[in-house]
């Protein structure tokens, strides 16, 4: 019986798993920190690993960091923690880096550029060893160096970035909206003054130009991106103007969810009196009455994919900068129809 055996809350060791092959502990090592190669046979390598899975033996990343020299952590900078967008990205990220013996730390800012800089600053000095950074400014990015940051939703020069094409499914949801027969379209923008909610605004006042319509302003309303910013907007929306809109275009789901709020208060039906359409595809958009239709945007690959962008940087000779790019979905559901006569 091995001493893990012996005592069940004793964390198995590499000693115990040499104790169970019948080797030396410096092979188990060789093999376990992935150093065995053209030094111990392919058959042994396997059992060590067998042997290693029987024990539920886990490394000590602690020590392993302490030898390369590096915390083996990634920080997630997200802006709103608030938003439940983010939930999946932060589970696509973390699982990614655990997978290559990462742990990853969640750090929440504001859009101000000040509160940008700071925390930048602030992380800089701790043991972190990479950032994957969510919609943050070029100054910002400035005090950190190009070969362990990843951008996400911005991109500047000589930085690797993830992307949406944000355009292509502001486009999609407005061509979805045309096609039902409204014309009379409004945008809820939400008051965040970055490349991808920038993209929205002027992607819609684009579309209009396109379509030979006369440009609204009365029918462009920012508001906070929070539940009641959405409320609180839609009303600015459907009681200020003479012609009242058929349809809203909001920036996010969650502005939606406060459109549906004065909807109900105003005495309107959706998608009767009023269409609305959403962008995130968050899961509370299949648990509203009725149904959200949403351009889905896919949080959980695109966190996979910062990560593991973020630690081939980080493990690997600089690479020339790379985009990548992730398209969106229309998801159609219940809160879009054809305008009434």
């Amino acid at each position: 019986m091995n001493e893990s055996e012996k005592n069940p809350f004793k964390k198995p060791t590499s000693a115990d798993v040499a104790r169970l092959v019948g080797i030396s502990q410096s092979t188990v090592s060789l093999v376990l920190n992935g150093k065995a190669e053209g030094r111990v046979s392919a058959e042994l390598q396997q059992a060590i690993w067998e042997a290693a899975r029987s024990l539920n033996y886990k490394p000590n990343r602690a020590a392993k960091a302490l030898r390369e020299g590096r915390a083996r952590t990634l920080a997630l900078v997200i802006p709103q923690l608030s938003n439940p967008f983010f939930a999946p990205v932060y589970q696509g990220a973390d699982r990614e880096a655990r997978k290559l013996g990462y742990d990853t730390v969640l750090v929440n800012y504001d859009h101000s550029m000040s509160t940008q800089e700071a925390l930048i600053e602030h992380l800089s000095s701790h043991d972190v060893d990479g950032y994957v950074l969510w919609d943050i400014s070029a100054r910002s990015t400035g005090l950190l160096s190009q070969n362990n940051v990843v951008l996400v939703e911005s991109q500047i020069d000589g930085y690797h970035s993830i992307m949406v094409d944000i355009p292509h499914g502001v486009r999609m949801a407005l061509q979805h909206l045309v096609g039902l027969g409204h014309t009379r379209i409004a945008h809820l923008a939400a008051t965040v003054d970055t490349e991808t909610f920038q993209a929205r605004s002027r992607t819609y006042r684009e579309f209009f130009e396109e379509q030979g319509w006369t440009y609204r302003p009365e029918w462009e309303v920012r508001a906070p991106f929070s539940l009641e910013g959405g409320k609180q907007g839609a009303l600015a929306l459907l009681g200020s103007s003479e012609e009242r809109p058929t349809a809203i275009m909001c920036d996010g789901d969650f502005l939606a969810v406060g459109v549906y709020k004065a909807a109900k208060e105003l005495g309107l039906r959706i998608p009767e009196d009023l269409s609305v359409i959403g962008i995130d595809n968050l899961e509370l958009s299949q648990y509203i009455e009725p149904e959200l239709t949403t351009l889905h945007i896919p949080a959980e690959q695109m966190g996979e994919c910062a990560a593991q962008e973020l630690i081939q940087l980080l493990e690997a000779q600089p690479t020339a900068r790379k985009v990548v790019w992730f398209q969106t979905e229309l998801i159609q559901r219940n809160s879009t129809a054809a305008p009434q006569q």
